[in-house]
Parts: C-alpha cells; structure tokens; sequence
C-alpha cells in the first residue's frame, strides 16, 4: 500500500475487517478506510456519511475530524488469503486505484 504515514493504517484497517469482523477478503479491500496517524490527533475518514455516528465519538474523544470525500484515497491495498481448504488464495484489488487486477495461479 503506497502512501507513507498512511500505510500502517492500511494494512491495518484490511486486517481488522478480515480477522476481527469476519468480513470476505474483497469487502475488506473495498470498504472506507479511517486512520489515525503520527499521534496528530487528526482521524482521517473516507466517505464520512456513511460514519457519522463514529465521526461523532471521534470528536467526542477529542479527534478532529478530516473528511475525504472528494480527495485522493487514504491508501491502496491489495490482498491475499489463502483459502481455509488450502487449495490456493482468494485475492482482491482495491478498485479505487487500478481499473484492472490479474490474478497469478500458484
């Protein structure tokens, strides 16, 4: 995942949406993202109308709050899970950046 600061809370948030919510690996690549980076005190929030009820606890927490609607991104991520049988992976692109993904057998 490109984007400096922003990398840990990439992989981050791809992480929890597969391992702590039990989400499909795909609707974890695709989901907003929010970070909180470099102790700034700032939580950036992509799409924040879907996230108004935690944009308030964030602010409730003393966050300010850096909405991107309409910029870049907060980050890109491509994944892999190997599949529980383990007869091969399951991957998926995040489409926000690239408008193709190739697979490779292994």
């Amino acid at each position: 995942s490109p984007g400096g600061s922003r990398i840990p809370g990439t992989v981050f948030n791809a992480l929890v949406h597969v391992l702590a919510l039990d989400l499909p690996i795909e609707w974890a690549t695709a989901v907003p993202r929010i970070i909180a980076r470099n102790g700034a005190g700032l939580a950036e929030l992509e799409f924040t109308k879907f996230y108004a009820p935690l944009e308030r606890r964030l602010r409730d927490l003393g966050y300010a709050i850096e909405p991107y609607v309409t910029k870049r991104p907060l980050g890109f991520v491509q994944t892999a899970q190997r599949r529980p049988d383990g007869a091969g992976f399951w991957g998926s692109a995040d489409n926000t950046r690239l408008d193709t993904a190739r697979a490779i057998p292994v």
